[in-house]
């Protein structure tokens, strides 16, 4: 009975460790690091066109690394140019013709208004007046909050835009200097006296929280993907604006992409728009499998969370960590679950 009791304090304490210390290294240290931990995954992804050009074109060391590295951020900043140019030119389209949804949004809510005063026998006019006078105060009180948070954040915004900026150049150098040392810091790790317990770890690690950042980042790209295309050939002139916030959307748990494809084919049927309806049925059901199928070939039927897990992990995260908890909540989770199983096998 008290070994029993024992147990249960080893594994309490130990989990209670753990925890604290996960959330020390994500709060504190996580922020100091992550452009050389995003350094090295760039590396590692650059890793053989760099030997080619160093083997086979005989480039130097430094020259192979930085024109690899500065191809690859080339590339993605043509693609993010391409893209936020895109949501911006159909975000604005989307500000000039709110007045227009608006009107219709105003027929239709009138229409109901009069509809429930018959039903109620209520005077004209009663029900679109209160629904009139609380959308008006709810605008009002919106616009206050938009102009105070412009005006209290201001500072702070130049400020991230200085340190987004100088993360990037870090990131650019880290990716240069880890393909540079790369066997330089092989043989380092090896010959460490700790280096069964660096490898173990760094590839439990890789294999659980690596698995999940890799699996939610395809699908959410291809899940926007998708509905880009989707979106763009029924004609709507939103497509990239909604394909990237349906994409980003689906990465959230009990949300997906149903949320917002489910109401918009019911109300496309009840228009009788059958095609509208049956092309976004079939965009839906696209990006359903592709999570389905996807999600569990790359991290595999024991690595995930279920929903409820997610949904404790992304609210303990924002909580937390603000909006980057959204992913460091089911990354901290994981990596919690991977260092409680290292350390209980070593102890073993």
């Amino acid at each position: 009975m008290d070994d029993v009791r024992v147990r249960k304090r080893k594994i309490i304490l130990r989990l209670t460790g753990i925890t604290i210390g996960v959330y020390l290294t994500f709060r504190y240290l996580l922020p100091v690091v992550i452009p050389f931990l995003l350094g090295a995954a760039l590396a590692v992804f650059l890793r053989k066109p760099y030997l080619w050009l160093c083997r086979r074109v005989k480039l130097p060391k430094s020259v192979a690394a930085t024109l690899v590295t500065a191809l690859l951020t080339a590339l993605i900043g043509v693609v993010c140019f391409f893209l936020v140019r895109e949501v911006i030119y159909q975000g604005g389209n989307l500000v000039q013709n709110i007045p227009g949804y608006v009107d219709t949004a105003d027929t239709w809510v009138r229409e109901f208004c009069e509809a429930c005063e018959r039903r109620f026998k209520l005077e004209d006019g009663e029900v679109f007046d209160w629904l009139n006078a609380q959308w008006n105060n709810g605008l009002a009180e919106i616009g206050s909050l938009i102009v105070s948070g412009l005006l209290n954040n201001s500072v702070a915004l130049v400020g991230f835009t200085v340190k987004v900026g100088t993360g990037a150049v870090v990131v650019f150098l880290a990716t240069v200097l880890f393909l540079m040392y790369w066997e330089y810091l092989g043989r380092a790790a090896a010959s460490s006296p700790f280096r069964e317990e660096i490898f173990k770890l760094k590839n439990k690690l890789l294999h659980a929280g690596g698995a999940y950042i890799k699996s939610q980042l395809i699908v959410m790209t291809l899940t926007a993907l998708v509905c880009c295309i989707g979106l763009a050939l029924l004609g709507n002139p939103y497509s990239i604006l909604l394909g990237v916030g349906i994409g980003l959307l689906d990465a959230l748990p009990l949300f997906g992409t149903g949320t917002v494809f489910i109401p918009w084919v019911i109300v496309e049927t009840v228009r009788g728009e059958w095609m509208q309806a049956v092309v976004l049925a079939v965009i839906y059901l696209i990006t359903y499998f592709i999570r389905e199928i996807l999600e569990t070939r790359i991290m595999g039927n024991s690595m995930g969370l279920n929903a409820l897990e997610s949904l404790a992990a992304i609210y303990v995260g924002l909580r937390l960590f603000g909006i980057i908890g959204v992913v460091l909540g089911p990354f901290g989770v994981i990596t919690i679950r991977e260092l409680y199983g290292f350390d209980e096998n070593r102890g073993k």
